[in-house]
Order: structure tokens, then C-alpha cells, then sequence
């Protein structure tokens, strides 16, 4: 699906799972992005040739986000958003906001996993998550199932339960202890 402006998404800074296996991490960074400006013919990253559309976000974290921003992926993997700043703000930042920046580099759109339930971080967004129990897939309301609009007679082979693939910090909340 096209993206378009004022679209809005909810990346997280550690997968739920990746080649590697299951992410260990205790509780896992989500933040909403809202499309702000969509660029036509975003030249590649090794090639400079136009690509496609590149995308920048507003983050609720206050960062801007980029997804083929302001190169166009055309490495083997797919496209991740970026924190994004221009190169002549980021000089301008302190060694200290610099390394800040850095630090959370990389965010993953949450649909992109197959997952056993809506998870619960879900009703802290104002984006609408949808989920498909037939696929295991997270999808937006502006949006359709992915496998049900491409591939309606498949059946994930594996299906997830909550005992084995509660992920942390996606099916629990944060527990705050006071002193």
C-alpha cells in the first residue's frame, strides 16, 4: 500500500524476533510516526540512480523518522526507518545529543511480525491496530491483512499461543515499583 501524508505507524526499536531468534530485551521502545513529507524519485544508495518513494515521519519522541529517506535502500534486506536529521542540524548537535540520537538508531514497523494476539502496548497509540487471527498479523485500520488481501487460502504452518511467544514488553505492561 502507498504510503501517504499523515499516515501514521508504530515502530519499536527491538523486534519481537529476528534471524538471530527471540529478543531478550525487557522492555522494548514503541513509538507512533506520522508522515510528513513524501520525496519522489529518492536516489539510490550505491547506484544514485531514482528508486521510489523516500518518506519522512514525525516522531512521537520528538526525532524524525526516514523509510528510504533520504537514500533509497538497495541493500538485500528490507527497508527499516531511520532516525533522520540533515547531515548540517546533526554537526550542530553536542557530543552528547549526538550519541542520544544514535543510540536508537533503527526501528522496525510492529506489522511486520507475526504475532499470537493484539498486543497490549496497542491502546497507548492513537493509531488503530487491527489483528488477524486466521494469519497472526498485525495490520493498520488504513489498511487490510496483508495475507488475506494477497494470499487468502494460506495458513501459517506455526501457530503462536501466548505461553511460548509472549515477548517481553509486548504482551506485558511495565510493572513501576515505588520506594
Amino acid at each position: 500500500m502507498e504510503k501517504k501524508i499523515g499516515q501514521k505507524f508504530i515502530l519499536t526499536n527491538h523486534p519481537p524476533y529476528n534471524l538471530f531468534g527471540e529478543n531478550k530485551k525487557l522492555f522494548p521502545k514503541f513509538i507512533e510516526v506520522e508522515i510528513t513529507e513524501i520525496k519522489k524519485d529518492v536516489p539510490g544508495k550505491f547506484s544514485g540512480d531514482p528508486q521510489g518513494d523516500g518518506y519522512l515521519a514525525k516522531g512521537s519522541d520528538g526525532y524524525f523518522y526516514g523509510y528510504n529517506f533520504p537514500r533509497f535502500n538497495e541493500g538485500y534486506g528490507s527497508t527499516a526507518w531511520t532516525r533522520y536529521l540533515p547531515d548540517n542540524e546533526f554537526k550542530k548537535l553536542t557530543e552528547k545529543e549526538k550519541k542520544e540520537m544514535a543510540k536508537d538508531y533503527i526501528w522496525c514497523d510492529i506489522t511486520l511480525y507475526q504475532c499470537p494476539a493484539l498486543p497490549t502496548f496497542a491502546a497507548n497509540f492513537n493509531v488503530k491496530l487491527l489483528f488477524c487471527k486466521k494469519h497472526q498479523q498485525l495490520y493498520y485500520e488504513h489498511e487490510e491483512c496483508f495475507y488475506c488481501k494477497h494470499a487468502p487460502d494460506y495458513e501459517r504452518e506455526v501457530v503462536m499461543n501466548l505461553e511460548e511467544h509472549k515477548w517481553l514488553g509486548w504482551y506485558y505492561k511495565r510493572i513501576i515499583k515505588a520506594n
